[in-house]
């Protein structure tokens, strides 16, 4: 199976049904490489025995973005890219908006903003049910060591520790104490 639409720094999330929620990323021709600095805001639902259906859009179209699946079973999307730059975003593209996907209704909806835009950042899912949002970059900060932490229960942001240096291209996991580990 195949995608509709070929893309790369997109994400994939896969949904308490089993299906994969495919979710923005950019342009890439049919050998891979990058077609272009458009940025889709195109989505599609993957389930391996159908293949790829179109799902709803988002508002925005974004690129090197984070996708979460919350425990009650929706998607939380937040900041990324608005302009791909074929394979890199640039400063000054950062996207401060989250959308949240419903995925009973197909439909997203506004989240509340980021206080700082961010793109090439990271999402952990804590076992609360919250989403640490740490690191990442943007034009105000070249390099960003701020984390911001969701919570689904009040849909709404706080300000979560500095990261002792900034970074970008880094990894998360959760860990079993509840926090986060970022490398």
């Amino acid at each position: 199976f195949e995608l509709l639409t070929p893309r790369t720094n997109h994400t994939a999330t896969r949904l308490p049904s089993g299906a994969l929620l495919v979710v923005g990323g950019g342009l890439t021709n049919s050998i891979g490489g990058p077609a272009g600095d458009e940025v889709l805001s195109s989505v599609e639902l993957f389930d391996a025995s159908a293949g790829s259906i179109e799902a709803a859009p988002l508002a925005a179209a974004r690129s090197h973005h984070t996708a979460t699946l919350l425990h009650d079973g929706r998607v939380l999307v937040v900041g990324g890219a608005s302009d791909g730059h074929s394979q890199s975003a640039s400063f000054g593209d950062e996207l401060g908006s989250v959308e949240i996907y419903d995925p009973s209704a197909d439909a997203w909806l506004a989240g509340p903003p980021l206080a700082t835009p961010r793109f090439l950042h990271t999402a952990t899912l804590l076992a609360d049910g919250r989403v640490v949002i740490a690191g990442g970059s943007n034009a105000a900060e070249a390099e960003i060591v701020s984390s911001e932490i969701f919570d689904p229960s009040s849909d709404s942001w706080s300000a979560g520790p500095a990261l002792n240096e900034a970074r970008v291209f880094h990894a998360a996991a959760a860990l079993p104490d509840g926090g986060a580990l970022v490398v």
